[in-house]
């Protein structure tokens, strides 16, 4: 089973120019779930697979996958801190499929964001309430030099933090004889309490996240999720319901939405980075600007384009992991590189050339498009704190369709990339969209 997060009226990406945020936010109150039931009769990578909270994975109805039958790339680590070590190695994208935006996370971050989420529910929403002792101001948070993942790192690695009870176990008996020399046999009965802790939550999540990071790793056997997404159309999304994996919900399904034709641009880089989606609303800012930025071209990331926010903190990781930033242009991952259409971090003119249109959107080409041939391109200067938008560039516009290298040219809005009808989506042709205001959502 798969559920589609549903058709929502399109909106145009209307200043593509907002970017320069320092570290990302830590934490907010307002995620929601989004569901619609899929209708939709095509190949889904994901498809017949669901993930439990325990610690099998079911393929279908009949098939059960558990720790003993993991693909041997994966490992699991009972060891507190290993495990969080290797969960902070990875990344995702967080989703948001009302205001069509994504943010890519380190997996602490988006590890810490999932554990704030599980405790806001459980203090308000959950049955557990009345029995949740964890209190506010408890958590012991990271001091103002630690940043984004290292931050989250820190918060998650606290032993403090670690012990923070959650809930109180329930109370076990014990009976204990003492035997002293020429007297009689003593009987005394102890009460033991125990409590669920921070951490005890930290590696329930953990396994979740785990199992699905196990099926979207898997691109060695015909049949697996990994191997299955890359032949899937670029604007099909899949992955899970945030608020799912954060609170707990037993059985997993995995969710599939379906981003417009301008936010493309991305998808191929979290593919090949094994990214994993999360789903939901309401994530809020999760990359803010510092100081005084310019409203007009570097504010928060935009809604309704379908762009992607990186920290450039965490985007160096990942070119030191997967990629190569000797040469020019820079290889981002595999074969994917990155090219600077028009302005990054220079400041911008809007105070004194207010006609001016920047255009701050990266592109991530494929190692063969001809844009890249001929060497002397660009190489990005960056700035430690910054962070950069990837997808659609109106200097550089690409259609990238469902498969294989992008066409130069507009992206065609229609019925099928957008889920409305084109005359009834509220959305211009992308070549006469406004240059001076975005559209509210």
């Amino acid at each position: 089973m798969l559920e589609f997060l549903g058709s929502r009226k399109a909106k145009p990406p209307g200043l593509w120019t907002r970017l320069l945020w320092g570290q990302a936010a830590i934490f907010w109150d307002g995620v929601k779930r989004y569901f619609a039931l899929l209708e939709h009769a095509i190949a889904f990578a994901f498809d017949k697979v669901s993930v439990t909270a325990g610690k099998y994975v079911n393929v279908g109805t009949t098939i059960s996958i558990g720790i003993k039958d993991k693909p041997e790339h994966v490992s699991y680590d009972d060891e507190y801190l290993s495990t969080l070590q290797t969960m902070s190695e990875r990344h995702f994208a967080f989703y948001d499929t009302i205001n069509r935006r994504a943010c890519l996370l380190d997996g602490a971050s988006a590890l810490l964001h999932l554990l704030r989420s599980f405790i806001k529910y459980s203090q308000t929403k959950s049955r557990l309430k009345n029995f949740f002792v964890f209190g506010d101001g408890e958590l012991e948070e990271a001091d103002k030099n630690r940043k984004g993942g290292d931050a989250a790192f820190y918060v998650l690695a606290n032993e403090h933090n670690q012990l923070l009870p959650l809930w109180r176990k329930a109370t076990t008996a014990t009976e204990e004889i003492t035997m002293k020399l020429g007297r009689r046999p003593e009987e005394a009965v102890r009460y033991q309490k125990a409590y669920f802790c921070l951490k005890d939550r930290v590696l329930q999540i953990c396994r979740v996240l785990q199992q699905i990071i196990a099926h979207q790793d898997d691109v060695y056997s015909r049949d697996g999720v990994g191997a299955r997404i890359k032949l899937t159309p670029r604007r099909q999304l899949e992955g899970f319901d945030f608020m799912d994996v954060a609170t707990n919900q037993g059985t997993l399904w995995p969710k599939v939405d379906y981003i417009h034709a301008w936010g493309e641009g991305w998808v191929d880089f979290t593919r090949e980075l094994h990214c994993v989606a999360l789903f939901g609303t309401g994530f809020g800012n999760l990359i803010e600007p510092t100081g005084n930025p310019c409203l007009r071209c570097m504010s928060n990331i935009p809604q309704g384009p379908d762009l992607l926010g990186i920290t450039v903190a965490d985007l160096l990781d990942i070119i030191e992991k997967n990629g190569d930033n000797d040469g020019s242009p820079w290889r981002v991952v595999e074969d994917i590189h990155w090219y600077v259409p028009n302005k990054l971090f220079e400041p911008c003119r809007c105070d004194s050339t207010p006609t001016t249109r920047n255009d701050r959107a990266q592109v991530f080409l494929p190692a063969t498009h001809p844009k890249l041939c001929g060497g002397g391109r660009q190489s990005p200067q960056l700035v430690a704190d910054g962070a950069i938008l990837v997808g659609h560039s109106f200097k550089y516009p690409l259609r990238w369709g469902n498969r294989g290298e992008p066409e130069e040219g507009e992206p065609e809005i229609s019925a099928e990339n957008s889920n409305v009808p084109p005359h009834d989506s509220g959305a211009p042709a992308a070549s006469t969209i406004s240059t001076g205001q975005t559209e509210s959502s």
